[in-house]
């Protein structure tokens, strides 16, 4: 019997099919890894958090409309000037990828595409996580 929900307790002989189950959730074909990916979107959730704490402190500086705003408006203002230079990052990226023909499968990937995805994932996590606490 396989034991894939007993990570260290496994025999020698069940080892290898837990292991191929593991490649199937985390690598589609010859994608990078799961670890890959996550130092890979980390350098995109410090930049949105980054952008969004300088837009929250540079907002009401620089513009006297937003500094007339109160504080949960002003910080909905830092979001859409965060989700804003998310656009301005993702967008050439994914055009870079060249995964917009028509002979292109969703299954292609390159270093294009991949590191528009973490651009995509850590504005995902900064959205979720940093937004929503």
């Amino acid at each position: 019997m396989a034991c894939f929900w007993r990570p260290c307790f496994c025999d020698d002989e069940e080892e290898p099919a837990r292991r191929r189950l593991l490649l199937a959730v985390f690598k589609t074909m010859e994608s990078p890894s799961l670890s890959s990916a996550y130092y890979g979107t980390l350098p995109y959730f410090l930049l949105y958090v980054g952008i969004t704490e300088l837009s929250k402190w540079g907002g009401p500086v620089l513009f006297q409309h937003v500094a007339k705003m109160n504080k949960a408006d002003q910080a909905l203002w830092a979001a859409y000037v965060t989700s804003i230079v998310n656009c301005i990052i993702v967008t050439p990226l994914a055009y870079l990828a060249g995964l917009h023909g028509p002979a292109s499968g969703y299954s292609d990937w390159n270093a294009h595409s991949m590191r528009s995805c973490h651009a995509f994932l850590g504005y995902t996590f900064y959205d979720s996580i940093v937004m929503h606490c």
